[in-house]
């Protein structure tokens, strides 16, 4: 999965992005949400690329050097990856971003059929707590806004 981040509502200025690798177990029909699947993930590796400069200071003050792989006095680079979590190497600096990936855990996926056109389906992924001290805690028991199938 791939999450960026913008510095304006209007999602013209990137910040940086999140490069996501995990499993997603689907588990049974959500008792709490009407149409919802609830789901379990499994991160592997996330990673980062920062895209501006602006964003360079803003994350180097949220971060430790450790995490990003610099020895003190150590700069970030824009457009370089950064792997900030991984599995198997027990390395995990996401909590100082305050991500996680609890949107995955209620799921739900619309086909809508029109006339004179192929099918459009849209995937509902869990809501996200706008807080973000509490993002890491929250349930999510109602949806964002649908991603549409390109494909």
């Amino acid at each position: 999965a791939l999450q960026h981040y913008y510095s304006d509502s209007e999602c013209h200025i990137p910040t940086y992005s999140l490069v996501i690798r995990g499993k997603l177990r689907l588990h049974q029909a959500s008792w709490i949400t009407r149409g919802a699947t609830e789901a379990e993930h499994h991160l592997h590796k996330v990673g980062m690329v920062i895209h501006s400069q602006k964003a360079i200071h803003h994350l180097s003050t949220r971060l430790p050097f450790s995490c990003l792989g610099l020895k003190a006095g150590g700069h970030l680079v824009p457009h370089r990856f950064y792997e900030l979590y991984n599995a198997k190497a027990e390395k995990d600096c996401l909590g100082a971003l305050g991500f996680t990936m609890m949107e995955l855990e209620l799921l739900r996926v619309e086909t809508h059929h029109h006339p004179h056109s192929r099918p459009a389906q849209e995937l509902f992924l869990g809501d996200v707590h706008t807080d973000w001290e509490e993002r890491v805690h929250h349930r999510p028991t109602g949806y964002q806004e649908p991603l549409q199938n390109a494909m």
